[in-house]
């Protein structure tokens, strides 16, 4: 082989007659089901897919592999950071050399310049050829896999941000390909684990669920260990030191209980260095009582010291235990998850709407996420006990086992319509208050329509039909009430193709929902990088329809998607309309334009407001 005349580039539509025929040829793709692909399906393709990084090798001026990296794959939006890896083929004469390593090693680079951390696939977990591939450069299985509804298996690969994690803590300006190329060639632990099996790849170490890199570079062994509740390296080994920081009490901690960190850190150079420590838990920076920010640490010698911290009821959530060593030039962050509970948890189990003057049964769980048993009185009130009857004022003592949790049986009845406050209190022994949380219910008439968020979602519905929308992803679920059966699933504007309706997993938005004065009416506005891009209107009709309008704003156009959904048919009537209006939003379009020019974050509620009056929505 002559690597002189080896070439990697960018594919480009100019190559799907040759990459339809290498396909073809070698049986990689529907060719074996009897369905040869032509050009014009490679070129529907590049179309139809958001293409983050798509490489082909040449060779003798031949494409001889090809690899393909996308945000949508089967249906599924990649996460943040991540992307599709599928479209990895190689001639089978040249697997068994050094270019599968060479392209591999060429996207990694790309990948990590664009700043994309994790790579995902989907594997068939029967396949021999396929599966034992993968797990050889770095695709593990851990408790976040599944198999998907089509029989597939996810990977992820965290090499790209192991490299760029070393990359950075090295001082590495430019990646050198021959870096990344070593380095994920010479994976030791691959050896260890049975890359034939489709079972999880990680193991418990620190209270964590993690995955060891371990890594030739040159004459060095480099080992990371990822947290799989962070995603992050949470301890690295290296022939200079070795360091960890974890939480002793493990990664489920209670708000208000004190727990203990233990950091740990050995000199493994053979001279006296000086190495500073700083460490965060959540946005909160520690200070060390037993440890010191500065020390000089003598050659071989290990430090093992412990804190005892109690985390505050302002860290409720998952937070990040993150310290940064620095020696010499050298400089490292570590990562630890931390997920904060409260000691008792209360939710309601139904959604939060009820027809006025008919009994709605309702269930609250209580959980105890404390080790020990405890017995609490409780009590569920209505704020205004003359328009929300509680049945037997729901008060009684419950006692809850360590990790239990228990669901409390109720009925309710309102008097008027609108919003219903309902407050749940539980007491300990001594009557002292240790735990109130507000709900709020929702009356309306057997005809009407009710609108209300809950947690991260917004909802509409009627008697018969609720649509839920996801305010992180923008998605719109359609549910029937009598069969609590979902109709349809439709996802935000910008990922119709090529699976219109029918994403399985969405990425996240910075999306802002609005209730207009129309009560059969919500809007989802999406925020992009200071302006208005999307603005999706739903309504919940009379009739039992759902329509949808989708309006694209930007470079003085107006994109109108109109869409229409009658939920007892079981079917989804769609219709596109992708020219420009030239109706009234082509009259507003110089307006609208003006209004999404040079929109700093602090303005956007009074131009969401001012676009909406655009619209002919009025706010109370």
């Amino acid at each position: 082989m002559k690597l002189d005349q080896l070439h990697i580039r960018s594919c480009t539509e100019d190559d799907a007659e040759k990459i339809a025929k290498l396909y073809n040829a070698f049986g990689f793709g529907p060719v074996t089901s009897g369905y040869p692909l032509k050009e014009s399906d490679i070129r529907r393709f590049f179309e139809q897919m958001e293409i983050i990084l798509f490489l082909c090798m040449e060779y003798e001026e031949n494409i001889i592999a090809t690899v393909l990296f996308t945000s949508v794959c089967g249906q599924k939006a990649a996460g943040p950071h991540a992307v599709w890896g599928s479209k990895l083929f190689i001639h089978p004469q040249f697997r068994n050399g050094p270019l599968p390593g060479i392209l591999f090693s060429k996207a990694i680079v790309k990948l990590t310049d664009l700043g994309y951390q994790y790579i995902d696939v989907d594997v068939d977990p029967s396949h021999h050829i396929a599966l034992p591939l993968y797990k050889r450069v770095g695709f593990i299985r851990s408790s976040r896999s599944y198999i998907d509804y089509d029989g597939f298996l996810e990977l992820r690969n965290y090499l790209p941000y192991v490299i760029n994690f070393l990359k950075t803590g090295y001082r590495v300006t430019d990646l050198d390909e021959s870096l990344v190329d070593s380095g994920w060639k010479s994976l030791l632990n691959t050896k260890a684990i049975q890359i034939r099996s489709s079972e999880k790849d990680t193991f418990s170490l620190y209270g964590m669920e993690t995955y060891k890199y371990e890594m030739t570079f040159g004459d060095d062994i480099i080992a990371c260990w990822i947290d799989l509740q962070s995603e992050r390296v949470a301890m690295m080994a290296d022939p200079r030191f070795h360091f960890i920081s974890y939480s002793m009490d493990g990664q489920e901690v209670i708000a208000g209980q004190p727990i203990t960190l233990r950091f740990e850190y050995e000199n493994r150079l053979a001279q006296t260095v000086l190495v500073t420590f700083q460490t965060t838990l959540g946005n909160e920076r520690m200070k060390y009582k037993n440890g010191r920010k500065r020390r000089f640490i003598r050659a071989g010698e290990k430090i093992v010291w412990e804190e005892n911290v109690t985390p505050s009821t302002q860290l409720l959530g998952p937070q990040l235990l993150q310290t940064t060593i620095k020696l010499g030039t050298y400089s490292f962050t570590f990562h630890y998850g931390i997920h904060v509970k409260q000691a008792l948890e209360v939710h309601l189990c139904e959604k939060p709407t009820m027809i006025l003057h008919q009994w709605a049964p309702i269930t609250v769980a209580v959980k105890n996420n404390l080790p020990e048993t405890i017995v609490k009185y409780y009590t569920v009130q209505a704020d205004d006990e003359m328009y929300l009857e509680i049945e037997n004022n729901g008060a009684a003592f419950i006692a809850l086992k360590g990790r239990e949790s228990k669901e409390i049986p109720l009925r309710i009845r309102a008097k008027k319509t609108g919003t219903q406050l309902v407050y749940v209190a539980l007491y300990d022994m001594e009557n002292q208050l240790v735990y109130r949380k507000e709900f709020t219910f929702y009356s309306i008439l057997p005809q009407a329509n009710s609108r209300y968020m809950q947690a991260e979602k917004a909802y509409l519905e009627d008697i018969q039909t609720i649509v839920e929308l996801d305010a992180e992803t923008g998605s719109l679920k359609l549910v029937e009430k009598t069969t609590d059966k979902v109709v349809a699933i439709e996802a935000w504007p910008d990922l119709d193709y090529p699976f219109t309706g029918a994403m399985k997993r969405m990425n996240r938005r910075n999306i802002k929902v609005l209730f207009p004065k129309t009560e059969s009416k919500v809007l989802l506005v999406e925020c992009k990088e200071g302006y208005l891009h999307f603005i999706r209107e739903i309504t919940l009709t009379r009739a039992g329809f759902v329509q949808i309008h989708d309006y694209a704003l930007g470079n003085g156009k107006n994109l109108n998607f109109i869409r229409g959904v009658h939920y007892w048919m079981h079917k989804l009537r769609c219709h596109f309309n992708r020219e420009l209006s030239r109706s009234h939003w082509c009259m507003n379009s110089f307006l609208l334009q003006s209004m999404i020019t040079n929109i700093c974050m602090i303005q956007i509620c009074q131009v969401i407001r001012a676009i909406c009056h655009a619209m002919e929505f009025f706010f109370e």
